[in-house]
């Protein structure tokens, strides 16, 4: 490894990780963008040059074959996320791989294994964990200043019409709708602050939209350090603000639009005398530069990620447990 850079390759360039996640390898102190792929060459040929990528691959193997790459990042649909981890694998690439992890509970677990057996790092890409008012409220949580937790909120909602030929709408490419697409993001931010869950009572349904899969999903969660949990995600919400809640004996933060396609947002402390007081002091940021440089700076110094393979099989088995609790009608124990 030179001069401590880890070079990337990025399985699936095109739509999400162009416009929205490699922008951001352009300030990385620790990585740098070699290698993209999709599966036309010349579309390959003209995002490597948008995003000053050195080499561009119209297949999964030909940058996987490539040994200047190090990590890659799999952006592909969450179809293929279990045969595109999988390949990495066996070709001794650290992997950083987007939500959901997969589509069951045994894709997932294969993926974990695989990785552990070859010895590389396996990163879920959450990254409403990097951003720093998020960061700064489990500090808070951590050190006290809340008291003890009683419950942890969190939403992640939009607005999502009928798309032809999106994997997201169809069950058997996607897992679920809004519930496997964007509400793995609130689950996982959930079990962030609060830990993880325990046991499980959802209500998944279709109630706008005209597709096969959920546009929305509710769940109350019991969590193992005994908190409670409420998660809520859908495609069906166009007036959204996205709040995240932490309440404890001691003192409530309540948070808008820190989670979602927002650089900023507003967080408030409430004290236990009801006075409201603005968190401040935390930068900018979507958290894809962190996650880039997060991972980057583990293989460099050989430590365990911070949003390992197994946060990512858990985010997959509670989002199962929603809907066959939703189905029927029960609580369901992890």
């Amino acid at each position: 490894m030179s001069e401590a850079i880890v070079k990337w390759g990025v399985l699936g360039a095109g739509g999400f990780a162009d416009k929205r996640f490699m922008p951001h390898f352009a300030g990385a102190e620790s990585a740098q963008l070699h290698a993209v792929m999709v599966r036309d060459q010349a579309r390959a040929e003209e995002i490597a040059q948008r995003q000053a990528a050195a080499v561009a691959y119209d297949s999964v193997d030909g940058l996987l074959a490539d040994e200047q790459v190090q990590a890659v990042y799999v952006c592909t649909p969450v179809q293929n996320h279990c045969e595109h981890v999988l390949a990495a694998a066996r070709a001794g690439k650290h992997i950083l791989c987007e939500k959901p992890m997969a589509r069951t509970v045994v894709e997932c677990e294969r993926m974990v294994r695989a990785c552990e057996t070859a010895g590389v790092k396996l990163m879920m890409a959450f990254m409403n964990r990097f951003r720093p008012a998020h960061r700064r409220i489990r500090e808070m949580m951590q050190a006290g200043d809340l008291g003890e937790i009683i419950m942890v909120r969190t939403v992640q909602a939009s607005y999502y019409e009928r798309t032809e030929g999106s994997w997201r709408q169809d069950p058997r490419l996607g897992g679920g709708g809004a519930l496997y697409d964007i509400g793995s993001h609130a689950l996982d931010l959930l079990c962030y602050l609060g830990g993880r869950a325990a046991t499980v009572n959802a209500l998944v349904d279709t109630r706008v939209q005209d597709y096969a899969v959920d546009d929305v999903a509710s769940a109350l969660l019991g969590l193992e350090s005994g908190a409670h949990g409420m998660m809520f995600t859908s495609f069906c919400v166009k007036g959204r603000v996205n709040p995240v809640e932490v309440y404890g004996t001691e003192k409530t933060v309540l948070c808008r639009q820190t989670v979602g396609p927002y650089e900023t947002g507003e967080v408030i402390v409430v004290s236990g005398d009801g006075t409201h007081e603005p968190l401040e002091g935390f930068a900018p940021t979507f958290g894809y530069a962190d996650e880039i440089e997060h991972l980057s700076r583990c293989i460099i110094e050989d430590t365990e990620a911070e949003i390992t393979g197994r946060d990512g099989l858990h985010n997959v088995a509670v989002m199962r447990a929603m809907q066959q609790s939703a189905k029927t009608g029960r609580i369901v124990r992890l």
